[in-house]
């Protein structure tokens, strides 16, 4: 069973998400188009100048959003309770 999951979240990873031009994250092919409309580190374009930088923010562990420093740990509380729901 082990090696299934691996097995399986590997080729999630590599199939079944795609990386986005601008930010490098990777989303599902209908959260990718969603995303880019709003990415600010994406390819250059009318919306999307050159000069805009993306901030340096932190990843929460259990799903995979960006937060700043003061919000993160506050995330982390609500994001855990939610997981946990989701795991009964």
């Amino acid at each position: 069973m082990e090696r299934y999951n691996e097995a399986a979240l590997d080729k999630f990873n590599t199939k079944v998400l795609e990386k986005c031009d601008g930010c490098g994250r990777t989303f599902n092919p209908e959260a990718l188009v969603r995303h880019q409309k709003g990415c600010k580190g994406h390819v250059a374009s009318e919306k999307h100048p050159a000069s805009v930088s993306r901030t340096k923010q932190l990843m929460c562990y259990i799903c995979g959003r960006e937060y700043g420093t003061a919000i993160l740990p506050i995330h982390l509380k609500t994001c855990k309770k939610k997981w946990d729901i989701e795991q009964s």
